[in-house]
């Protein structure tokens, strides 16, 4: 997952956790969850929008970002 420079931190997200299974409403799936100021802020794709097509537009993630990886 590329990192985004030149975006101010208060645009980034604190933590992302990467390939998550989510159960909502809508169904079960694989995604992204982006974790700002300690709530969960956007579900979706995270990334780097500079060089990676479909990132959510409140999940851009920074150089100062904690990312954490769900292996299963």
């Amino acid at each position: 997952m590329g990192q985004a420079s030149g975006y101010p931190e208060s645009f980034c997200l604190d933590t992302v956790i990467t390939n998550a299974v989510v159960i909502d409403y809508t169904g079960i799936y694989k995604a992204d969850i982006g974790i700002k100021g300690g709530l969960i802020v956007a579900i979706g794709k995270a990334g780097n929008p500079d060089v990676m097509d479909g990132v959510h537009n409140n999940m851009i993630v920074g150089v100062t970002n904690y990312l954490l990886n769900v292996s299963y």
